[in-house]
């Protein structure tokens, strides 16, 4: 279109100009990424020499940014980048703690039982797995922010699937959990701990809701990087050297 159609696109020689001081920078790109002969026609010569003929799209679709908001006033790319953020410290400071960590003196009224070494080595087991458990939530964290910035959005898929995984097992392991207590106290005729495990329900349901609301932030910002990736002009990276996975 920028060639073909130069006065609808607004490319004629002496009314086209650079939209982005960058361009220069950028001229590889002229024939790779769709946007560069329409933002930068005199960079890609798409306003000069129209006997050129680039493979690239009419008018660029443009991204509907409506679709990616988060928290109200955020973009979802904010957000995801914000809470990777965030769990990159905190599991750095909680790895801190438990190297730390000193189990309290275990007192054995049995000199003759091993009860101590058994809790010594049940401690050493959980802090050994917590910090395992984080050092792979600091990787897909990583991975995470990595793949904003260099959108990348394949970089996102390990996070969403190991997330996602545990969500579904953990959701059905609960149901199935729910089901059996739920039987168990029916026959056994205890009705007042029905209250009780409705609460327990109302936890667990609040607790999955907002796994899942992390999952979709993540998911919604996998969809636009790869909005980005194919093309689509967008607010957030306007002039991103995009390359495709």
């Amino acid at each position: 279109m920028p060639v073909d159609c130069p006065i609808t696109c607004n490319t004629c020689p002496g009314s086209c100009e650079n939209r982005y001081s960058n361009c220069d920078d950028l001229i590889d790109e002229c024939t790779t990424n769709p946007t560069m002969p329409v933002d930068c026609p005199i960079t890609c010569n798409t306003c000069q020499d129209m006997s050129s003929r680039y493979l690239v799209k009419s008018n660029v679709d443009e991204i509907d940014e409506t679709k990616y908001g988060c928290c109200s006033s955020f973009h979802v790319i904010a957000c995801a980048k914000f809470w990777a953020i965030l769990d990159i410290a905190l599991s750095i400071i909680g790895i801190i703690l438990a190297l730390f960590y000193k189990p309290p003196p275990h007192i054995d009224t049995q000199p003759a039982s091993n009860s101590s070494t058994i809790f010594d080595t049940g401690s050493s087991i959980y802090l050994s797995s917590y910090i395992f458990q984080r050092v792979i939530s600091i990787v897909l964290s990583a991975l995470i922010l990595y793949g904003i910035d260099k959108v990348k959005p394949q970089m996102l898929l390990p996070f969403l699937g190991i997330s996602g995984f545990f969500f579904v097992v953990s959701v059905i392991i609960c149901v199935i959990g729910a089901i059996g207590i739920l039987i168990h106290i029916i026959i056994q005729h205890q009705y007042l701990f029905i209250i009780a495990i409705l609460v327990g329900l109302l936890m667990l349901g609040i607790f999955f809701y907002t796994w899942y609301l992390f999952l979709d932030l993540y998911y919604r910002a996998y969809k636009y990087l790869k909005e980005v990736q194919e093309g689509k002009k967008n607010d957030r990276y306007p002039m991103k050297n995009i390359s495709s996975a």
